[in-house]
């Protein structure tokens, strides 16, 4: 985008010497420093916006997978207690089914 203003070429492969180079050569910063200064303060400003931006959109998805995992981790503690109660309750009949074969006979 930048380069566009100043009315230079740039690739994305071209390293940031070789943009710094192309800056310093250009036309437009030997016309106007002041505005190829502002247009490059815009340029690093708006870089860091996106950058800011899609940090915050990755810290967003890093605490909702936290919360599916508590999620998750809460589900898996009520299977065991409910298991846990299950087998409890199964044992108790089998201590009362003894305890009435014994009286019978």
């Amino acid at each position: 985008m930048f380069s566009r203003e100043i009315g230079e070429q740039a690739t994305s492969k071209e390293t940031i010497i070789q943009l710094k180079t192309k800056l310093e050569k250009s036309s437009a910063l030997k016309n106007d420093p002041d505005f190829v200064m502002n247009l490059l303060n815009l340029s690093t400003e708006d870089r860091q916006t996106k950058v800011e931006q899609q940090l915050q959109v990755t810290n967003s998805q890093l605490e909702l997978e936290k919360i599916k995992l508590q999620q998750i981790e809460r589900e898996i503690e009520l299977q065991k207690t409910l298991a846990e109660r299950q087998a409890t309750q199964q044992s108790s009949k089998g201590e009362t089914n003894n305890l009435e074969n014994l009286i019978k006979i």
